[in-house]
């Protein structure tokens, strides 16, 4: 690879660099990855060139929660939801999985296919919601390479069930119980300190979600109910 060559050139660009500022300058991209930021590009040999002037480069942007996989297959949502992510200049996203299964045998499946359908970068945080999912977070980590969790303590006592993501090539939508009690969100916190992993807290507690969903749902029943009472109080004026 030569000093002064690249795949693409990008030209006088406004290159937006966090912490530096705004510079007007030329991007050298060799293999898909920046090789130098230069303003002199005379004696340059490049394949492509896409002239920025009078236009920003910004870094590609990280949208660390993302849910897909839940509603349609993962070989369909990566394609949508990456391309749509894609287009709002996100290059990287991370996908909250939920899987009523073991990870050990079943996150491969799900990576695999994403690393066919995706169009920008990803990765994932796994959510904890059973007990054996405790013995797969050093699997997780020390295979896979994934450092980051989530848990629910919203779910538990009488709101308990939530929707699973989809087995790659699956379309029946389904949920699963889940009780993260203390003594479990305990273990989970001290088995990803172990690790030095990151813990992602759904921070909300079951009983009050629980009477607060309530709630809402009979203040809509009687918002509904009013309304139409106070329809079919209304009358048609007599035709002359």
């Amino acid at each position: 690879m030569q000093q002064n060559s690249c795949d693409l050139l990008i030209k006088n660009g406004n290159v937006v660099i966090p912490k530096v500022g705004i510079l007007n300058t030329n991007i050298m991209i060799e293999n898909g990855k920046i090789k130098e930021l230069s303003k002199s590009v005379g004696n340059v040999n490049y394949n492509r060139s896409i002239n920025a002037s009078g236009k920003y480069i910004l870094p590609g942007l990280i949208d660390p929660h993302v849910h897909y996989g839940v509603y349609t297959p993962i070989e369909q949502a990566a394609r949508t939801e990456s391309k749509s992510a894609a287009l709002g200049g996100v290059t990287t996203m991370i996908r909250m999985l939920r899987l009523y299964s073991d990870y050990r045998n079943n996150i491969k499946k799900q990576i695999d296919v994403s690393l066919k359908n995706h169009v920008i970068d990803f990765t994932i945080h796994p959510s904890i919601l059973l007990e054996q999912h405790l013995q797969d977070i050093s699997y997780l980590i020390q295979e896979i390479g994934i450092n980051s969790f989530k848990v629910y303590m919203n779910l538990g006592s009488k709101l308990n069930q939530i929707h699973m993501d989809l087995n790659p090539m699956e379309k029946e939508i389904r949920s699963g119980k889940v009780e993260i009690s203390d003594d479990f969100l305990n273990k989970i916190v001290k088995t990803t300190s172990n690790f030095n992993a990151m813990l992602l807290v759904h921070a909300e507690d079951p009983e009050i979600c629980f009477k607060e969903i309530k709630r809402e749902i009979i203040d809509q029943k009687n918002h509904n109910t009013n309304t139409n009472n106070k329809n079919n109080n209304l009358s048609s004026p007599t035709p002359n």
